[in-house]
């Protein structure tokens, strides 16, 4: 529905009913059946609707506006709840699956490994105040057990604590979204329980170690492999004349190995 302002006021990707999430289920239900413990933390094309928003001081008097001055907001998670909420057959009646915010837009689980148990929190993008502050219930009710953290966008493959130039949620509406640098100051920097931070969302790689308020390291990690267009190759796409792979890009399957006696 185009606006006044000449740009797409809303967007309704039905891909991701369509396509997108029907084929999340089928690689989750391979994890389920397996028995191992999850949680699924939504991405930008988990949302229901996109649409253009102008940044805060933007002048909106002339009827255009230029790209640095537009931002893409998203917003609406009943797709993503309807196949990943806390009442789906993923996480219905699992004593692992411990809470959850907004019917499963964020939620917590509880896992063991080496011997050790663990708090994870899935965080939705650009986790607003309101998602703080039922994670700090959560930690407040499970005080000590190491804690990671799982949310779509945190570091770029410069290992900053920024989001894309134009999907910054927390600059088009604080009100229910932080940045980063908001979240780690706010919450993750205050919580010495928390140890480990995983993102996604920016093409790269990317570490990142900080001291928390208590003097010790948090790691946060970028992985973004779809850029890699590995896939497209295989695929039969061709190579772009500068270098660049045409077509869909990689999904890789990540494991970590924490050594807990070091």
């Amino acid at each position: 529905m185009p606006s006044d302002l000449g740009f797409d006021l809303l967007i309704r990707p039905d891909e991701t009913q369509n396509i997108e999430i029907p084929k999340a289920i089928e690689g989750y239900q391979l994890i389920s059946q397996a028995g191992i413990p999850f949680g699924v933390a939504p991405g930008n094309h988990d949302y229901d609707a996109w649409w253009a928003a102008a940044i805060a001081g933007a002048d909106t008097s002339t009827g255009e506006l230029p790209p640095e001055q537009l931002q893409v907001h998203i917003g609406g998670l009943d797709a993503f709840r309807s196949a990943f909420g806390s009442d789906t057959p993923f996480f219905r009646n699992k004593d692992w699956y411990i809470n959850a915010f907004d019917g499963g837009s964020s939620s917590a689980q509880i896992f063991t490994a080496g011997g050790y148990r663990f708090l994870h929190l899935a965080f939705e993008m650009q986790a607003g105040d309101a998602v703080l502050a039922w994670a700090q219930d959560v930690l407040d009710a499970n005080p000590g057990l190491p804690t990671l953290i799982t949310t779509h966008d945190f570091l770029n493959p410069r290992g900053e604590r920024l989001p894309y130039a134009n999907m910054n949620l927390a600059l088009v509406d604080p009100g229910h979204n932080n940045s980063s640098e908001q979240i780690w100051e706010k919450f993750i920097r205050q919580n010495d329980q928390i140890l480990m931070v995983l993102s996604g969302h920016q093409l790269g790689q990317a570490l990142r170690i900080d001291d928390n308020a208590f003097g010790h390291k948090v790691y946060q990690l970028l992985a973004d492999y779809q850029g890699r267009g590995q896939v497209g190759l295989d695929a039969g796409a061709e190579r772009e004349a500068d270098g660049p792979i045409t077509g869909i890009g990689d999904g890789w399957y990540r494991e970590m190995t924490f050594y807990l006696g070091a």
